[in-house]
């Protein structure tokens, strides 16, 4: 997965080959990035770093990710449909 800055089009990260991105969502403050694999692994990212900080597995693809408001809850969505509330804060 690459990120871009949308006003140059530069990249300006990539997370390490084999990872099968699904969803990704940033944190409210930005310094987390959260993704979601099509094995059913959510990992957590730090957005200064680009070094994976947490992985929290789950089986199913996960087709949604998002943070509370405070950034202190994850919330996964499953291709089964089931869904999962981490506690990362």
């Amino acid at each position: 997965m690459q990120l871009w800055d949308t006003d140059t089009g530069a990249e300006t990260a990539s997370l390490p080959e084999g990872q099968s991105v699904a969803a990704a969502a940033f944190s409210p403050d930005g310094t987390l990035l959260a993704t979601g694999d099509d094995d059913g692994t959510t990992r957590l990212w730090d957005t200064q770093t680009w070094e994976e900080t947490a992985a929290f597995p789950a089986e199913g693809r996960i087709d949604q990710v998002a943070f509370s408001p405070d950034g202190t809850l994850l919330a996964t969505g499953h291709a089964d449909g089931t869904a999962r509330l981490w506690e990362i804060g």
